[in-house]
């Protein structure tokens, strides 16, 4: 009897935890996006420095960084902070509707300023595009004064060398990253 008593107990217990919904536990975001909401200024006259850049920081990734909050925009710049590695600068993904150039720039003041390199972009989408730093992609500053700076990556028309910046629904496709110290172990 006490068997039957013990039996009865622990399914009454079953059922009342069965019937308990569940509360959901937040998830951390996957990954950060910083978006930018206008143009800068040094490169087109007009334009201003984005008004708020929204930026969600996860714990094992560095921020990413876009040109625009449309993940299928036909001209997209997408780019985490990082550090410079075998002397080069990785871009995550980058779009272009044409044939183009990427081109880096010291941020001045929250707009492009004065430019670090460029170099060709083809058609379509680009994963871990490498842009070198070195002269053969004519770069005018010096790499080792990159660290903890602010960069801002550009697409830009042009045939045979960088021209206007490539707009996408009337903003520039451009982004803000920085480049990470290298720290010694």
């Amino acid at each position: 009897m006490k068997c039957l008593h013990l039996v009865l107990f622990f399914i009454l217990i079953l059922t009342a935890c069965k019937s308990q919904p569940a509360t959901p536990s937040p998830v951390p975001p996957v990954n950060t996006l910083v978006v930018a909401t206008s143009k800068p200024g040094g490169v087109n006259k007009g334009s201003s420095t984005p008004a708020s850049l929204k930026t969600i920081p996860t714990p094992t990734q560095a921020p990413l960084h876009s040109s625009s909050s449309d993940p299928n925009a036909a001209n997209l710049i997408i780019v985490k902070d990082q550090q410079i590695v075998n002397n080069s600068l990785t871009i995550d993904s980058i779009t272009a509707a044409k044939a183009g150039w990427v081109m880096l720039y010291l941020d001045k003041g929250g707009s492009p300023g004065h430019y670090i390199c460029y170099v060709p972009v083809p058609i379509g989408k680009s994963n871990q595009f490498v842009i070198p730093l070195n002269q053969t992609s004519n770069i005018i500053v010096n790499p080792a004064t990159l660290p903890g700076r602010p960069i801002d990556v550009v697409l830009q028309a042009g045939a045979s060398a960088p021209g206007k910046p490539v707009s996408e629904n009337g903003k520039m496709v451009w982004a803000r990253f920085t480049i990470i110290p290298t720290t010694n172990p």
